[in-house]
């Protein structure tokens, strides 16, 4: 009876497993679960829909832990703007997928693409400067910036028109006080003198305003 009982428990706590967190080929197959964001912004409105990149971006919200071998189908269009100019990269900051955006940077997605196509002058470094939130805490952000920087990211990478208002990581990362983020940025070549442009300061301005 001990036996049956523990076993009970033990597939009755798998179940409740399989069914809260199940793998995305379950979840497909079985599970309606919404992707509300991928389902809005790539689904069969985005001017750029292919099934391909919709289902990833439906695994990314849904949390799956991407591989760059993932992504294989979408190589070619990994920096293609869909709905509201969003893309694949932007999809998994604004998930929280971290793993997603260490496969997307592995994969060559590019960092340095705008997150709008008008009117904006921002980029994914500049989101590597941010304090964190609920979504992503500062620690979730380190993590995003050493995958950044792992895969090739420019420790001195800028964001903004200069003269007018260009901001670089030491600047934004001591401004935020992440230090650990501002130490990653350092080990690897961020020049603390580097000047932002929009009010000449340099990181230690920042970090003692």
């Amino acid at each position: 009876l001990i036996l049956i009982g523990a076993l009970v428990v033990l597939f009755a706590g798998l179940g409740s497993w399989f069914w809260l967190a199940p793998p995305h080929w379950f979840r497909e197959a079985v599970v309606t679960e919404p992707a509300y964001r991928a389902d809005r912004l790539f689904g069969s409105t985005d001017p750029n829909y292919s099934a391909e990149t919709h289902k990833i971006a439906q695994r990314i919200e849904w949390g799956d832990a991407l591989t760059p071998a993932d992504l294989a189908p979408v190589l070619d269009r990994l920096d293609q703007r869909h709905g509201e100019d969003i893309t694949l990269l932007l999809q998994a900051v604004a998930s929280g997928n971290i793993e997603a955006v260490d496969a997307l940077l592995a994969a060559g997605a590019d960092p340095y693409q705008l997150d709008k196509s008008v009117g904006s002058t921002r980029n994914f470094a500049y989101l590597l400067t941010m304090p964190g939130g609920n979504l992503l805490d500062m620690a979730g952000i380190n993590r995003m910036l050493e995958s950044y920087l792992r895969h090739g990211g420019d420790p001195n990478a800028t964001w903004g028109d200069k003269p007018q208002n260009q901001g670089n990581m030491t600047d934004e990362l001591a401004l935020s006080q992440n230090l650990d983020g501002l130490r990653m940025v350092l080990k690897v070549g961020g020049d603390p003198w580097k000047l932002t442009w929009n009010n000449f300061s340099t990181f230690l301005t920042s970090f003692l305003r």
